[in-house]
Formats: C-alpha cells, structure tokens, sequence
C-alpha cells in the first residue's frame, strides 16, 4: 500500500489579478454610464473614459476626475496649452492617490489606471471631458471594492472534484491535506489540481500536480542475434529491454558452470519518451570456453528499498570446429614401450555440434576399421588399442574428428618401438658364385634403438659348419668375405645382429649356390595385341644364381629381318610397338647373366588387320627349343 500526502496553503493576499486588469471587458466603446465596476483589495483597476471628439476637427482641451466625496479633481489632463493631448500636462491628487493612479490615453477608449487598489477607493466616479468646440461630456462610473475573503481550497482529478474538506490556520490561511492510499500501477503520471478561490471577480487559482511513482520492473527480455554464433565472429550484440518502471537500472552478468558470476559493461543504453521502458546494448567478444555459459540481463529499481529484480537469460551457444587432443593411455609411456607391449590411444573432442565421424592416422595413412583389424589395431570410436605391437606400428599417430562446420586433427603422438634387431628382407637370398671367387655379402637390418649394433656371421656349409666369416660393420649394416674354395664350401650363410633389447630372432640367410647360366624363360604368351602392337609375357627360369637380365628379338619372315632388340632387367616381359599392321613376326626370347646366356624361345605371332570390320583374333603361338 502506498500513501501520498499532499498539503496545499492558500493565503489571503491575492495570486492573480482581477479580470478587468489591463482592459474593460464589461464596457463598450460607446456607453452613457453609470457603470458599476468591481476591484479587489490589492489589485489593479482600470476606470474607462471615451475623449473621442464629435468631429474630425475638434480635439479634446481638459480631462477632470472627480470622486463623489471629494469636491476638487482627483487627477487632471490639462492640453488646453498644449499642441496636442500627447502632450498635456497630468495632474495627480497625491493625499488620495500618491503614485497609485495614471491616465492612459488612447482612442476611442482611454482609462484611469489604479494600482493597488485600496478599500478607500470605492465610491461614484466622473470623467469630464471638455472639448475645444463641443459641449462637455460627463460619464459616470460606481466603483465598489472587495476586501480578500479566505479561499476554499478543493482538489481536482481531472474534471473530477475528489476533496472539498479544507480548512483554516491561523485565521489566514486554507489548507486542504489530501490522502492517498492503495496506489497502484494505474496512478503512473496521475495529475492532481489544487484550485482555491475567493471570489467570482476572478478565475480561481490552480496548482497541479504529477505523481511519478516508483514502480517495480515489469517485464524484462534479451534481445538475441538471428544467426549462430561460430567461433570465427569477432564480436556479438545483445539488447536487454525492461518496461514498467521509470529510472530503471539493468546489470549484465556472465555465469560460467564452475565459478560465479561476472558484470559486463554495456556501450550504451536508452530509455523510452516515457521513461518507462530502458534499453541496454552489449557487445561481447564469447570464446570458446564461454560456451554453454550463462548471459544474464538483470533490472531493478534503486529507488526501491527492497531488494527487487527481474532478469532473463540467455545461453551461450557457440558453433565451433574440432578441437582435439590426443594422448596415450596411463600405461602406456611412448619412451618404454617394447616389442609386443599393448599400447592404448584417448582422442578427446570437444565440438559444437557434436561430431558426426572420427578417424585415425598412422604416419599420414587413414586407418579403416578392415585394415585396423588385420594390424592388431582396434578401433572403438575416440579410444584406439594397438596390441602386440611391433616395427610396423612404429610412427606419428592422429585422431581426427569432423561435424557439421568442416574436420579438424589432433596434434601427432609419436608411438616409438622399441625392437631387436630384424632382417630388412623375409626372404633367403640365392648368391651364385665360382669356385675361388670372392664375394662380399651385405647384411642390411633395422633395430630400434639403432645404436651399438653387434653383428655375428656364421656358415653351414657341408664339411664346415657354422664357421665364422671375415666381415666389416657400421651402423645397421655388416658386409661379409665368402670364398668358395671347394664343391663342399657352398651351402647357408647366416647373419645374426643384437641391440640392447635382444638378439635377432630370425637371421638374415644367404644360399651360396654355385654359379652357373640361367635357365630359359617359359609359359610365354602374347597377352595383348593390335594392329601395330604386341605384347609379350613369361615366367623367369633359375638365374644361376646370380642377377639376370631378359632379351627379345622380333623378326619380319619375309624378307627375314631384325625389327626389335629389347632388353629388360627386372623380368620376361616386352610391349613392343610401332609394327606393321597384319603382318606375322617371329620372336625369341631368352636371359643372361655373368654366367652367360639361357636356351632361347622361338615365338610366332601376328598383328591385327587394319580393317576395322575385321575382328581381330589371337595369333597361333609356336614354342620350340633352339
């Protein structure tokens, strides 16, 4: 409940004029008289008189004022000396008027001008004007004076009277107290008038009043940006709107989900033409670990004691990329991890929206769940488990991640294996070699650490078994001396290596064969051909040990003549171009080594007619030793 008092005191000294001051509403320009004319106590009256001339060239000589009590004139206008009325000479009676009265002279109208009136004033009054040639005019005016009665004092709602009740202090003042009470939201700017009058003579004497209330806030909202916010805006605006409350006060708040809250200062702010509605702007800069924060626009009124607010909120939503970060699990130390050792992998993703699809990489290369598998490596989601690692899972892992906004990758994590010593081939490689020849056999291995590598040779040959070779080491490499001194000095040699790890499991093996020609190439067949090409494929013969090398002869037979001379090192198989369309060729193949040359191939073969209705058939193929 809320209760205004309001006082009002209305003294007995006057706050306006009377109606007639200044002008003579109640009288014509043309009247005969008497008039009656009222005047208050203290205010100002003035005393009409007509000195228009009957005619044009006629002229007022002497005004005279009488009053009924006193035979002498109370004020004189003398121009009978005088050019004109303008400048006429004024008389005034001083023991009646002292200052208070002056003659206004003006057409047809002029006025006796008293100020302030006193109660001694009252009585009949003559205005006699003599003109130059006419008769003289009288006019005849009764003034009565009104002393100052005490005003009633009422209030006004509008054009509703509401209070009558006043009272009188001191026998000089009126005072009208209006009580209020049960305000509410609808007495907002309500206008209140405090009218008092004495008299009919003049319009009352009013004083209003506004009542501007302190109200509670109503209503409040976060005006919020139309589109998503994505971690790449430099800055966002927010408005806060509270209504229904005049000189309202509105606070910006950020609550994190750990701490509590900070204030943010606003760039600006407005209030309605009403006052009742302010306005409030901010612009904020989010992160994105501002992200599922709270905004929060409070308002309240500091002219209300009680602590009174309302506020609204508004949840920090921002859409970014990605973010990842990759570590081993717990018991997995990246610098103790050895051959056979499981190691486990966390990806943890923070994104908004949410992920879609996560991956992983090995040393650049996208890891699928098939191939994931079949490596020991398990994939599950954001967690991935190598097992029973080795050499192959040695290298730089990623975890990558992609929603809505694009992918991203986590930094790399480089899995180190620590491994014995293993051979850089699977595979027991055949070295030919002549009787007392010597021949230097490299042993190639990689080892993690690579350091202080010891290097072992051995034999077992037939009479001589696991006897030890000469060689030289450096690094990840040993090269040993063999010399074949005898039939029985052919046979495996073995090279073995150890690191601080361990020994090498499986050795690097070598056959010393004898060395000898290599055999001829076989199941050779044309596997393509058109009219100015062929092709030609085998399968390698024994290579006698040592490297070989392929060679082709293509032959036109009629006239016989050499059209082709090719040469392939790596293995029996020829593309030969720019034939003759239609034409029968014969081709022999055979291979070398140091040793020297194989049995040759003999091959017949033709290509394709020109003629493109032609269908184009496989050519008979002829094998026979040479």
């Amino acid at each position: 409940m809320a209760i205004i008092v309001v006082r009002v005191n209305v003294t007995n000294e006057p706050e306006r004029q009377a109606a007639s001051e200044g002008r003579c509403p109640q009288c014509g320009a043309n009247y005969s008289g008497p008039f009656n004319i009222y005047a208050l106590i203290g205010g100002t009256i003035h005393l009409p008189c007509n000195i228009t001339a009957p005619s044009f060239d006629d002229g007022v000589s002497l005004v005279l004022w009488y009053r009924d009590d006193i035979a002498s004139p109370i004020y004189t206008v003398d121009a009978r000396s005088s050019a004109s009325l303008e400048s006429a000479q004024h008389f005034l009676h001083r023991d009646i008027f002292e200052k208070r009265a002056s003659f206004n002279l003006s057409y047809p109208l002029s006025f006796l001008r008293i100020k302030p009136v006193k109660s001694s004033d009252g009585g009949d009054y003559r205005c006699r004007v003599d003109f130059r040639r006419a008769r003289t005019v009288n006019r005849i005016l009764k003034l009565t004076v009104i002393g100052n009665p005490l005003p009633a004092v009422h209030w006004w709602k509008g054009s509703h009277l509401i209070d009558t009740d006043y009272f009188v202090v001191n026998n000089s003042i009126s005072r009208n107290v209006l009580t209020l009470a049960n305000l509410t939201r609808d007495d907002l700017l309500m206008t209140l008038t405090c009218q008092a009058y004495n008299t009919n003579l003049t319009v009352a004497v009013s004083q209003s009043i506004t009542l501007d209330l302190h109200l509670k806030p109503r209503e409040i909202r976060i005006i919020t940006p139309l589109q998503n916010i994505t971690s790449s805006q430099s800055a966002i605006e927010l408005a806060c709107q509270c209504t229904g409350s005049k000189s309202s006060s509105i606070r910006w708040t950020v609550q994190g989900k750990v701490k509590g809250s900070d204030v943010i200062e606003p760039f600006s702010e407005t209030v309605s033409e009403d006052g009742l509605t302010t306005t409030s702007f901010l612009s904020l800069a989010p992160s994105i670990e501002d992200n599922g924060k709270l905004i929060v626009c409070s308002c309240f009124n500091p002219s209300i004691v009680a602590n009174f607010s309302i506020q609204d909120t508004w949840p920090i939503n921002i859409y970014y990329l990605p973010i990842l970060s990759l570590i081993m699990g717990s018991n997995s130390h990246s610098q103790d991890i050895i051959e056979g050792s499981n190691v486990y992998f966390e990806c943890n993703i923070k994104a908004n929206p949410s992920v879609t699809l996560v991956g992983w990489k090995l040393n650049g290369h996208l890891l699928d769940s098939t191939t994931a598998t079949t490596a020991d490596i398990e994939i599950r989601n954001t967690s991935l488990l190598v097992t029973n690692v080795n050499h192959d899972h040695y290298g730089e892992y990623q975890c990558l991640a992609t929603n809505s906004l694009g992918s991203a990758s986590s930094e790399s994590v480089f899995l180190d294996v620590k491994y014995a010593p293993k051979c850089t081939h699977a595979r027991v490689i055949a070295i030919g070699v002549a009787l007392e020849e010597t021949v230097a056999i490299e042993c190639q291995v990689r080892a993690n650490p690579s350091e202080n590598i010891i290097f072992e040779w051995t034999t077992n040959s037939t009479l001589s078994p696991k006897v030890p070779l000469s060689f030289s080491s450096s690094g990840l490499k040993s090269v040993a001396k063999f010399v074949a001194t005898s039939e029985q000095d052919y046979g495996l040699v073995q090279c073995w290596s150890r690191n601080s790890i361990g020994k090498q499991l499986i050795p690097c093996r070598y056959q010393i064969i004898k060395a000898e020609a290599p055999s001829q190439p076989h199941n050779c067949s044309l596997v393509n051909k058109t009219a100015n090409s062929l092709t030609l494929e085998c399968l390698p013969g024994h290579a006698g040990g040592l490297e070989q090398s392929f060679h082709l002869q293509v032959y036109s037979l009629n006239p016989h003549k050499l059209l082709k001379n090719l040469s392939n090192a790596e293995a029996p198989y020829f593309a030969i171009q720019n034939l003759p369309a239609g034409y029968i060729f014969k081709m022999i193949i055979y291979s070398a080594n140091r040793k020297g040359k194989s049995k040759s191939i003999e091959i017949t073969g033709s290509t394709t007619e020109p003629s493109p209705w032609k269908s184009g058939m496989w050519a008979e193929v002829a094998c026979e030793g040479v």
